[in-house]
């Protein structure tokens, strides 16, 4: 059964590796903060998408910096 959320309560969106890089490749990273306002990674995630010299590595680089 689904419980509905309570007025004033906060869910943590977290989102994987693979989200960030298809929103990188396609340049829609905004999307998740226009969504759900603010996301968390974790560490694992943050170094597994800029650990790699890719090409969205550098755009990664930026907008994770407002995670």
């Amino acid at each position: 059964m689904k419980e509905k959320l309570k007025a004033g309560s906060r869910m943590r969106i977290f989102v994987d590796s693979s989200t960030l890089i298809a929103l990188a490749n396609i340049s829609e990273l905004g999307i998740l903060k226009d969504i759900f306002g603010k996301i968390s990674i974790t560490t694992v995630v943050r170094e597994e998408v800029l650990i790699a010299d890719f090409p969205e590595t550098a755009v990664l680089n930026l907008s994770l910096i407002h995670i």
